[in-house]
């Protein structure tokens, strides 16, 4: 609960505590996956720092610390985990990569150091939508140029057969659809 609010100090007494830093909830999410999903960086710090907590512990949907730092979008919070050997090839149980939720929501510093990191730019998730799709559907037109950079392949489908650019026009993102 203390890492889940981003609460620094009552963390931190807990850990005083010999909390166990990897003692998971029944869905599967950390302590460490609380405080990167609460955006703490201090809870994260104290957990891998002071603790040794395990950078690669998913959820039971298999979301792992790194997925919801990119959906976050927090940059200091990436470089944390990646300090301690996060993995940033760790895909959800339905296929979304880090990639793809740093695009869907438009995080294009996380996007960008993810590719550098050699992920795949094409990974699909269940139902074919890829980081591109997601990207061009939201609108995140600089994600969309990074990803196309990359060499993302532009003819790839989704489950209901439209491509990146096809999405993007349904959803009114004529921007990004031309």
């Amino acid at each position: 609960n203390a890492c889940e609010k981003g609460n620094a100090a009552e963390c931190r007494l807990l850990l005083i505590q010999r909390a166990a830093p990897d003692m998971c909830a029944s869905d599967g999410q950390s302590p460490l996956y609380l405080a990167c999903r609460a955006d703490s960086l201090e809870c994260a710090r104290m957990l891998l720092h002071r603790q040794r907590a395990t950078a690669n512990l998913v959820t039971n949907a298999g979301f792992s610390p790194v997925f919801v730092t990119a959906q976050q979008g927090n940059l200091q919070m990436l470089q944390l985990l990646l300090e301690e050997r996060a993995d940033v090839h760790l895909n959800a149980k339905d296929g979304r990569t880090p990639l793809y939720a740093a695009c869907e929501r438009g995080h294009d510093a996380i996007a960008t150091r993810l590719l550098r990191l050699g992920v795949k730019v094409d990974a699909a998730r269940t139902g074919g939508s890829t980081a591109l799709i997601a990207a061009a559907t939201y609108g995140r037109t600089r994600c969309v140029q990074m990803l196309l950079e990359a060499q993302a392949d532009l003819s790839v489908t989704d489950g209901d057969g439209d491509t990146a650019a096809l999405n993007a026009w349904k959803a009114g993102k004529q921007e990004i659809a031309e």
